[in-house]
């Protein structure tokens, strides 16, 4: 038994080698489910595109980023501070 999630999960599943459970811990006991739909699993972890869930099309995004000229980034920093823009029409979200 191994225990985190992601893609490798998955795939073993998916390919019938393990199965995947869930536990939500109590505090003087947990419950243990089984994940038997592995496509809402993948959709929930990002592993396939779901356009409704997005409400993107899947699609090589158009992107274009400059520096901000705003910005008080010092040249010897690690950082610096871009604008970020897409100009395929999508836009960016913030959850």
């Amino acid at each position: 038994m191994t225990h985190g999630g992601g893609h490798a999960a998955y795939e073993r599943a998916l390919a019938g080698r393990s199965r995947l459970f869930a536990v939500w811990p109590g505090e003087w006991s947990s419950d243990l489910f089984v994940i038997d739909d592995l496509d809402e699993y993948a959709k929930a972890h990002g592993i396939k595109h779901d356009e409704e869930r997005t409400g993107l099309k899947e699609h090589v995004h158009d992107v274009r980023w400059e520096p901000d000229s705003y910005a008080d980034d010092s040249p010897r920093g690690p950082y610096v501070s871009v604008n970020v823009s897409l100009d395929c029409g999508c836009s960016i979200g913030l959850r």
